[in-house]
């Protein structure tokens, strides 16, 4: 007498058999015949009826670790909702709207580009997406494929806009890996150790390699149901309540000094736990971050650990949950925090930095900053009335990132993103930097570039013209790394740059990010003030009494120091007594500034217009 199991499963193997034999000569024939031998190997018909899923399992990503549960559905619809510890976010899709409830509790909506590039990855897993579904062609693979394990054969879902998923084939059909490139993105994922339910081969571990930075994800499916009946309640957007809360009747923060520090940073006071923090404001930081002696000085615990990624690479640090941040009559009740030394950033900006405020406030404010008054301040996005005199300029949401369209020196538009934490003016992708001919056409620089992850080598260099939404400055200074590797924020196709301070304080800026606009002012003589530049030839950072040489310019004409000098005086006034420790190199060209260096040695730097 056959067992159960036995002959449950026996049709499907012999099903197999007689594919696996066909296989071996359809994998070297169309992509159509390699196709259907993975569909077969996939369970047939089976696999053809396959219309949705619903399954959990773990999930790890780099050093984190916690549980998830997805439920998606051939048509379109999608969730994944992912928990470590006191962490959870989730991503919905469901017809044109798509939400992402990030770690620290803000509910954002999805670019349209974004969902779209999401649900093709998604549906590639069914039937449906291999015959035509959302646009997808299929040809054959690339001659070329590296990797150690080469494929018997395969075949490529082609997308529209230049997106593809490559499927890996072993002789008998089997999948070995895919390799889905997305938004200029590129990850492998390799699928093992399959079981079959309901007829269909599921895989069990999914592990995906990003090519632009390493990311290493690691799914483990438990619990996989297949064809489940969904409530559409179940991709509804996320409920959340405002984190922040007005004294009394009051509707706004009231008007908050700012300081604009060199006229790059953004700074106004605040307390945490009955203590008194130095803020600066940074819309480009998706969640809020506090220096770990003043959180411990504060009591509060952390809760767990996390890789971040910024500008300079990415970081391990500590979180913590709801902690309540003071800001005049404003209280802000925090989601996730990340835990953080902060002392090489204060470095950086030659500034102290308790608190790195981010988006979060923004999201659930109108935040107006008036850099002419010296004042920011919060409202209550329910009474906010759209000013007379102001542009309203459209935002969209692109990697948890608000962007805006801009305009170099007359080329086709680029999205940017929208960044208050940026010093600088414009970073710009390498590829558009290549692709405009700016490598060949001026002058090109060197600097050290970056932040969270610290610092890269960049390409430094001027754009004779930026137009944002009509307004426009000219010889900006700009910056584009040299090398992209480890740094994923450079790696896709969508943003092309980021657009910091050094533009965004000559305007009186009102941020909607609940709505996603933005409003612009700016008198004309604001917009036409010649931008600050580095002549010096040197990147330096404060340590101790001293400006310690952190990188000389190897295309600077007239180099008086090499790396690791430390500055003691300028002009004979003792760097201890500089307030700002860059103000002297951004002196007109043809100055001569008189260093004095910790060994004693002196030297006449001539500043210059070098690029």
């Amino acid at each position: 007498m056959r067992s159960p199991t036995r002959s449950r499963f026996e049709p499907l193997a012999a099903a197999c058999l007689a594919v696996a034999v066909l296989a071996c000569e359809a994998l070297a024939a169309s992509p159509e015949a390699m196709r259907d031998a993975y569909v077969h190997w996939r369970g047939g018909a089976a696999y053809e009826r396959l219309q949705g899923r619903h399954y959990r399992g773990t999930l790890k990503v780099t050093t984190l670790e916690g549980t998830f549960e997805c439920w998606e559905d051939s048509a379109g619809r999608y969730r994944m909702d992912f928990r470590s510890g006191a962490i959870s976010v989730s991503t919905r899709i469901a017809e044109a709207s798509g939400f992402e409830q990030t770690a620290s509790g803000q509910v954002e909506i999805l670019a349209a580009a974004d969902r779209t590039r999401r649900l093709r990855s998604m549906v590639t897993g069914y039937a449906a997406a291999l015959s035509g579904a959302m646009e997808a062609r299929l040809v054959a693979l690339p001659a070329e494929r590296p990797g150690a394990e080469a494929p018997a054969g395969g075949f490529r879902v082609q997308f529209p806009g230049g997106d593809y998923c490559d499927f890996e084939l072993g002789a008998d059909g089997e999948l070995l890996r895919c390799r889905e490139r997305s938004d200029g993105k590129e990850e492998t994922v390799t699928v093992r150790a399959w079981r079959i339910v309901d007829g269909i081969r599921m895989p069990q571990v999914i592990e995906t390699i990003s090519q632009s930075d390493g990311q290493r994800t690691l799914m483990e499916v438990q619990v996989d149901e297949p064809n489940p009946a969904f409530d559409a309640a179940t991709f509804a957007k996320p409920e959340t309540e405002s984190r922040v809360k007005f004294a009394g009747e009051a509707h706004d923060s009231g008007a908050i000094p700012i300081e604009l520090f060199e006229e790059t940073r953004i700074f106004l006071a605040g307390s945490i736990g009955g203590r008194t923090a130095s803020m600066l404001l940074d819309s480009g930081a998706s969640v809020t971050v506090i220096d770990h002696r003043l959180a411990e000085a504060a009591g509060i615990e952390p809760t767990g650990n996390l890789d971040v990624r910024g500008m300079g690479g990415s970081a391990s640090t500590a979180i913590a949950n709801d902690v309540i941040i003071t800001i005049g009559t404003m209280t802000l009740r925090t989601g996730m925090v990340l835990l953080m030394d902060l002392t090489e950033i204060s470095r950086m900006t030659d500034h102290p930095i308790d608190i790195v405020l981010g988006k979060e406030v923004m999201n659930d404010t109108v935040t107006d900053i008036d850099f002419e008054a010296g004042s920011i301040v919060f409202r209550d996005p329910r009474d906010f009335t759209a000013p007379a005199g102001m542009v309203r300029v459209p935002l969209t949401v692109a990697g948890g990132n608000r962007t805006i369209a801009v305009s170099v020196e007359g080329h086709e538009p680029i999205a940017v993103d929208f960044d208050l934490g940026n010093g600088g003016g414009l970073l710009l992708n390498p590829k558009s930097m290549t692709k405009w001919g700016m490598t060949q056409d001026r002058p090109i620089a060197q600097c050290l570039s970056g932040g969270v992850g610290g610092l890269k080598v960049a390409h430094r260099f001027v754009v004779k013209e930026l137009n944002v939404a009509g307004f426009v400055v000219r010889n900006l200074p700009a910056q584009a790394p040299v090398s992209t590797e480890g740094l994923d924020v450079y790696a896709g196709e969508t943003v092309q740059g980021n657009l910091g301070m050094a533009v965004w304080n000559r305007f009186h800026l009102m941020l909607d990010f609940g709505r996603n606009q933005l409003f612009l002012a700016a008198p004309p003589e604001r917009l036409a003030r010649p931008f600050a530049k580095n002549r010096s030839g040197l990147a330096t950072q404060r340590e101790g009494d001293g400006l310690k040489v952190l990188f000389v310019d190897p295309t600077f004409p007239a180099a008086v120091c090499e790396k690791d000098a430390e500055i003691v005086a300028i002009d004979d006034v003792p760097v201890s007594r500089i307030r700002s420790s860059t103000a002297w190199t951004e002196s007109p060209a043809g100055t001569v500034v008189r260093l004095r260096f910790r060994d004693g040695r002196e030297a006449a730097l001539t500043l210059q217009d070098y690029y």
